[in-house]
Formats: C-alpha cells, structure tokens, sequence
C-alpha cells in the first residue's frame, strides 16, 4: 500500500476486510468505523440485506461473512459464497454472481449460480452426502432466489412463467438424480447422459428439424449402450 501510495484509511479497511469474519451484524459493525464511500456502502447494504432475508426465512444461523473468500475476478463481478458440511475441510459448494458474463452474451439479465462438488461428499458417508447434497441444493436456490429479490431484478411469474417452470423441473430432477445414483449408479449415469437424445426427439417433433445418418448412428450407439448395461446389470443380479 506504501508502494502504490494508498492513503491510510483505505489500508486501514483492506486489513479490516482481510482480517473481518462473523456474522453480518458484525461484520457490519466493523467496517462502519471506516470511512467508506459509496460504492462500497452500496455494496455492503445490499450484502447486508440479503443475509438479512435469509435470516427471516430461518437460514441464516450457518451464513458468516468472510472476505478472504475470492474468486475468478474476470468471471465473478459480485457476491460469491462457498458452502460447507460438517465432517469435510474443503468446501462442497462454489458460486457467486457473473452479471458480466450476460453481458458478453449480449443478454441484458442478472445472472447468480453454483456447483457442488460430488466428489468431495465421498469423505462422508452415503446417506450423509445424499442428505447433504440435496439440503444444500436447496438452501442455495432459495438464497440466489432472495439475492435476486433483493437485487430487485425483473422476474414477473406470468411472463417468465417457462422459465419458471424450468426451474422448478430441474430442482426437481436434482433430486430424483441423486435417489437414482444412489439406488444403481450404473444405470442411472447412462440414461442421465442420454438427455440428449430427448432433446433430438423434441426438435424433430418441435423444431421440425431433419437427422443426418450420422447423428441417428450416434443415437442407435447410445440406445444400446443402455439396453446392454441393463442386460449385464440384470445377469449379475
């Protein structure tokens, strides 16, 4: 900071950032006694508010604020979160906003997301990592969805209904992923991966669109694919 002439106050709240950890009141507390300017009030009123909703949804007892957690800048342009189970050092979950990223798409919408990390829930046991998959699918969704409330992005439900529903399909098929792995991984990772055969099926249907003989070779491939794993499978029952 010396180097780059940083004045004293703004060393003093990069440290306070570093050092800053707890629960958003706190948090809060802490930073106020900086003097901060508008950007970054902005920034912390709306960080503030969104832990605050999900307080009221009763989520927020396991939320604490670390801005020691950072991310891919160029991606990332806002809030970014980690998730954690008890019984695993490293984080199961990463996400965070990437508004830019819509922007390059030339799409003017908000954008907030996550990935959870399956191969870190085999540190627990199975039922563990089903229960904890699920609960923190969940949990994440209805915070990005309280973040965009907060955010007052435009979300009408009867316009946006398709994109509603899609959401609620796919939170649905979340959990209908996780119950079919669990029950015979075999099986069910072949016909997830086959999803792309629905969607050739729904665009010759739809879209009116014509296969070459190519791509109904691919689709003949995968179909035996899953009729010859559900045959082994069967014989080694």
């Amino acid at each position: 900071c010396e180097e780059q002439n940083v004045c004293q106050n703004d060393t003093d709240l990069l440290k306070a950032l570093c050092l800053t950890y707890g629960k958003a009141q706190k948090v809060k507390e802490e930073l106020e006694k900086f003097d901060l300017d508008d950007k970054t009030k902005k920034a912390l009123d709306s960080l503030i508010d969104t832990i605050n909703s999900l307080n009221d949804l009763g989520l927020g007892e396991n939320i604490n604020v670390d801005f020691s957690v950072v991310s891919d800048l160029n991606y990332y342009n806002g809030l970014v979160f980690k998730g954690f189970v008890s019984g695993i050092p490293t984080s199961i979950l990463s996400g965070g906003e990437y508004d830019n990223l819509m922007q390059k798409m030339n799409k003017k919408s908000r954008a907030i997301g996550f990935a959870i990390y399956l191969d870190e829930l085999q540190l627990i046991s199975e039922d563990a990592a089903l229960i904890a998959y699920e609960l923190t699918f969940f949990v994440c969704a209805a915070a990005c969805f309280v973040f965009l409330l907060v955010k007052k992005a435009d979300f009408n439900f009867k316009s946006d209904k398709f994109k509603l529903g899609a959401a609620i399909f796919e939170t649905a098929g979340q959990f209908f992923y996780v119950y079919a792995m669990a029950g015979n991984a075999v099986i069910a990772a072949p016909l997830v991966a086959s999803y792309c055969i629905f969607s050739i099926i729904f665009s010759m249907i739809f879209l009116k669109e014509r296969l070459s003989w190519r791509k109904w070779i691919a689709v003949g491939l995968v179909v035996a694919s899953i009729v010859l794993l559900g045959i082994s499978e069967g014989l080694a029952a």
